[in-house]
């Protein structure tokens, strides 16, 4: 259905240069992948002028466990099978690169994983393809070997956001301004800023603490979040400390909390993301976004 969506999606978008569908989702520890790739979006893509990654992740598919991704990726015959795959449907398609978003990785995982990039990486280079890497911020992932993976990937990616996440005990932001910051500083001291590309949030979360007193969370793409605020007629101020528009709601029933994501403070990581000299930004993910992030963003970027 995504795929068949394409030209709506990029109805109001702007000032990017790559698409990144998932396509590729691990099935089996024995490396069976269930394959999405299609050449009518590749050819689209191509027509309007962009560069297509197809991503490969380890937790939308029928296995989505730490164990699972280490039993795959420890296994010689599975990790051939599963980069054969890829690279097969990928130069079929006629596609531009290879986007790796492995999130189970545990430290026990990492040497395999950093084998499997290796591996991967040979084969990219023989095909033409960009290779690129999803890492989660060091804080989180300080065992990745971010220093080799820029030896053999094209570029790695830092996902600075989940700073708080559904299973968090306390409410706060999903990426706060000195969150982002640490998660660039951090990846830097390991890979070249010419090959760190800084991931950034569509998203946020509405938390809500209730007679239990532990706060739940659901999460909000940019409309519904500012929507949701504004039917609720919620006080919003700058909160300078997280670089985020916030509001909050005390009503008979509970308390709401929510830090946007918004032009504002996509505008402050942005600003980061230039004046570290990264390669650029990414976005998780298309369709969550206002229109008026795009030219935030572009304003930013070269």
């Amino acid at each position: 259905a995504s795929n068949a969506a394409l030209d709506t999606s990029l109805a109001n978008v702007t000032g990017i240069n790559t698409l990144a569908p998932t396509w590729f989702f691990l099935d089996s520890d024995d490396g069976s992948l269930t394959s999405l790739v299609s050449s009518t979006y590749v050819q689209k893509a191509h027509d309007k002028g962009y560069e297509l990654w197809a991503v490969v992740n380890d937790f939308d598919g029928k296995v989505n466990t730490n164990t699972d991704t280490k039993a795959a990726l420890s296994s010689e015959p599975a990790r051939v099978k599963i980069i054969g795959t890829v690279i097969s449907d990928v130069k079929t398609a006629g596609a531009d690169g290879v986007n790796v978003d492995f999130e189970n990785v545990t430290e026990e995982c990492a040497p395999y994983f950093l084998e499997f990039i290796r591996e991967v990486s040979v084969e990219c280079r023989n095909a033409g393809l960009v290779l690129s890497v999803d890492n989660y911020v060091p804080t989180y992932t300080e065992y990745l070997d971010r220093t080799e993976q820029a030896a053999v990937a094209d570029y790695v990616v830092c996902m600075c956001y989940d700073e708080h996440t559904s299973g968090s005990k306390e409410a706060g932001s999903v990426a706060s301004l000195p969150f982002v910051k640490k998660g660039i500083e951090d990846t830097l001291s390991e890979v070249p800023a010419a090959q760190t590309v800084i991931a950034i949030p569509f998203f946020t979360r509405l938390w809500t603490t209730g007679s239990s007193k532990t706060p739940e969370s659901k999460a909000y793409g940019m409309s519904e979040a500012e929507a949701f605020v504004t039917d609720h007629n919620m006080a919003k101020y700058w909160d300078k400390d997280t670089g985020q528009n916030y509001a909050e709601l005390q009503d008979s029933d509970a308390y709401y909390q929510i830090w946007l994501e918004d032009a504002e403070s996509i505008a402050e990581k942005m600003k980061l993301i230039k004046d570290a000299g990264c390669a650029g930004a990414a976005e998780w993910k298309m369709g969550l976004e206002t229109s008026d992030i795009w030219g935030v963003i572009s304003q930013y970027l070269k």
